[in-house]
């Protein structure tokens, strides 16, 4: 029978534990190797999978110390590891799929336009009272290409 294992949003945790001094390290460094061994353990079994959720950057002493425990699991045994990236949120996909949720159905392009045109507009109004940072251009151009 299949078995997953998932750890959603370890991050925080890890990062809280490298805080926590024990002995001559901290909890991160027992937490790591547990965490390391857990990876090897699955490794030799062929119904387990681990799925572990890192949001990059997030907790950067968190995410160091759970690839560091990948790292040694890939070492010792020369695991596979596959990185996925669910949405990538340097580009419109975002846009795209909260589209297609929200949306029935969209206006044509020149539509969008003029909605864009008339919103820098009014943000051109507030840039001038000093209420917003973001220029009028660079957001009107954003609702176009999203």
């Amino acid at each position: 029978e299949p078995i997953l294992i998932l750890l959603d949003e370890i991050p925080p945790y890890f990062h809280y534990y490298s805080t926590q001094v024990l002995g001559q390290g901290t909890i991160a460094d027992v937490v790591t190797r547990a965490f390391s061994n857990m990876l090897t353990a699955a490794q030799k079994k062929k119904n387990v999978c681990i799925v572990v959720s890192d949001l990059e950057a997030a907790y950067d002493t968190g995410g160091k110390l759970i690839q560091r425990a990948l790292d040694d699991a890939t070492q010792e045994l020369g695991r596979a590891e596959v990185s996925i990236t669910p949405v990538n949120l340097e580009s419109n996909e975002i846009y795209e799929i909260l589209r297609k949720r929200l949306f029935s159905s969209l206006p044509n392009k020149n539509e969008i336009s003029e909605i864009a045109s008339i919103y820098a507009a009014r943000l051109s109004e507030a840039a001038r009272a000093k209420t917003v940072e973001r220029s009028a251009e660079a957001l009107a151009s954003d609702i176009e290409s999203t």
